[in-house]
């Protein structure tokens, strides 16, 4: 039964979602304008490449500038800025890194200089150089190993230095641009909330607009947020929120249906359930493949003991070993077949 009290606290809580889907919003526009753009768009491998590549990141396109040869569709990274790579939280852990990386000694070089051609161990990782197209500018270059895909693992990897750029302003002045629209919905919103508290129409409408917002920032740039734990499980969280949202909006709107007047509890979590899991299922998968990224691989475990040794990890438990790594890149797999799942459950609402 739908008390005062839950009335209470509900209209309570909708100006807080408000105030934290515009806080959310404000500081993924801040951290996607300071994220450094190399032009690498990079998967998981292929499973044909699982036999020869425990654990690997595959370059699906690139758009940015390098020095001397540049990446190809299907190359494989190694490592960038001399951190390794073995998988896409990796890639973006070590390409946001670039945003404080502080120049060496002998990191500034002659305009029109090849990085290649010095040794590697002559020259730092991330080197600036010259823009003779523009008097008094720098461009920053970053080494970054890579195999290509007739290579094997005992190959030694090629090298190239990738351009660190700002990001595409397009991108972002696009997001700027829905912010702002959504924030004029979001305010009109509040407005009818602020007028009728009570209004469990326009309590519904802060929600889903509210929710909407978060999903939309978040998701637009998805492929750097998701290096962020603090902000990607609020993305996961909002984005499986929205196709429930949606469906509570237009059952109460532009008049109560007949489910939710009769059977509102049954109704409420047919709606909030489903989606509820499935973002609870993704935030739990990622924040695990998270927790274990990048930590020692020991070989020899069995199925349920590297369960035991997850579980270990995941509570900070000492002496845990378990293969990490490659459990995290197996976990990203998981991930992306549940996402796939959840996008089919979102439809059918």
């Amino acid at each position: 039964m739908y008390t005062s009290q839950n009335s209470r606290f509900t209209t309570a809580i909708i100006p807080l979602i408000v105030a934290f889907s515009v806080i959310y919003a404000i500081t993924v526009l801040w951290y996607v304008a300071t994220f450094p753009e190399l032009g690498i768009r990079c998967l998981l491998p292929k499973k044909s490449m699982i036999a020869q590549d425990e654990s690997a990141v595959e370059v699906v396109r690139f758009t940015g500038k390098s020095i001397p040869v540049a990446l190809s569709p299907g190359d494989v990274l190694v490592s960038i800025n001399d951190q390794p790579v073995e998988t896409f939280l990796d890639f973006l852990a070590t390409t946001g890194n670039l945003r404080s990386v502080t120049l060496e000694a002998g990191a500034t070089l002659a305009a029109n200089s090849d990085p290649a051609e010095f040794r590697v161990q002559d020259i730092p990782p991330t080197v600036e150089i010259p823009d003779p197209a523009n008097d008094g500018t720098t461009v920053r270059y970053v080494r970054v190993r890579f195999r290509q895909p007739e290579s094997s693992r005992s190959d030694a990897p090629l090298v190239t230095y990738v351009a660190v750029n700002p990001p595409h302003t397009q991108d972002v002045l696009l997001t700027v641009l829905w912010f702002l629209c959504q924030s004029a919905i979001l305010l009109v919103a509040l407005t009818g909330f602020w007028q009728r508290p009570s209004d469990t129409v326009a309590r519904t409408f802060c929600f889903m607009s509210s929710v909407s917002m978060v999903a939309f920032v978040g998701g637009f740039h998805w492929w750097i947020v998701a290096g962020n734990p603090l902000l990607n499980i609020p993305f996961i969280t909002c984005i499986t929120a929205v196709p429930a949202a949606t469906l509570h909006f237009f059952l109460k709107f532009p008049r109560e249906g007949r489910a939710l007047s009769e059977y509102r509890v049954s109704t409420l979590a047919g709606i909030y359930l489903p989606m509820g899991l499935a973002g609870l299922l993704i935030s739990f998968i990622y924040w695990s493949a998270y927790c274990l990224n990048g930590s020692p691989i020991t070989e020899g475990l069995s199925p349920l003991q590297q369960l035991a040794e997850v579980a270990r990890n995941l509570l900070h438990v000492e002496d845990a070993a378990v293969p990490t790594v490659a459990m995290s890149w197996q976990l990203l797999y998981w991930l992306r077949a549940v996402i796939y799942t959840s996008i089919l459950m979102a439809g059918l609402y």
